[in-house]
């Protein structure tokens, strides 16, 4: 009987921790701790940059070109988004990384899937914004679980408010089928590798995306 098999975003791997490509056969970890804050949008807005532009983790460690950017960033995170992010908030601090977002607002695990797998297969990296009982969420999509029918059944996350995972490229696996409606319409079971669960609601998907060189009309 056929297992689930595992799609995942281009330049991570599975150490020990989770890796993303600096190029030269070169790693770096890549799970980001967001600590006692709201700042998962600019965290996970973090994990994006570093897989997709190639930076450091650490401000200090790049080239004068990228620490400019990459300190104006987390100046403005502190200064203005302590009370959280919405997609609005998530593409203008995009355009300080050299990141586009395409944002889409949907409630359907399907939609959401399909537009993450999409995105994953296109070499982009995807986000998703989820709500609890509790909590209003962003997270990175680090890959797509498939059935032997090569139909979507969870999102693979890089949480950064989930400790890091060992070995596997996500610390959530959050489901996009529903389940029976509870109280607020929270139908899609989320859980950790250690067991916690929960139901959430989507509220949105982006698509993160590197900007196309000048002259490039693809």
């Amino acid at each position: 009987m056929a297992g689930l098999r595992h799609l995942f975003v281009a330049g991570l791997r599975a150490n020990k921790d989770v890796e993303s490509a600096l190029g030269n056969g070169r790693y770096q970890r890549l799970h980001m701790n967001q600590a006692d804050n709201d700042w998962c949008g600019p965290w996970s807005l973090t994990q994006v940059a570093v897989l997709l532009q190639g930076w450091r983790r650490q401000v200090a460690a790049n080239s004068e070109t990228t620490r400019e950017p990459w300190a104006t960033f987390w100046r403005t995170v502190r200064a203005d988004y302590n009370q959280g992010t919405d997609e609005r908030d998530l593409t203008a601090l995009a355009g300080m990384l050299g990141l586009q977002l395409e944002v889409t607002k949907t409630t359907s695990g399907k939609r959401v899937a399909a537009i993450a797998r999409s995105a994953i297969e296109g070499g982009s990296v995807p986000l998703v914004r989820t709500t609890t009982s509790r909590w209003s969420h962003w997270a990175l999509i680090s890959g797509i679980a498939l059935e032997a029918d090569d139909a979507p059944c969870a999102l693979l996350v890089l949480d950064t408010s989930v400790g890091a995972p060992w070995a596997v490229p996500y610390n959530v696996f959050q489901e996009v089928r529903p389940m029976k409606p509870a109280a607020g319409g929270f139908r899609y079971e989320g859980r950790t590798l250690d067991g916690e669960r929960w139901r959430a609601r989507f509220d949105s998907v982006v698509v993160v995306r590197r900007p196309a060189p000048i002259g490039d009309m693809s």
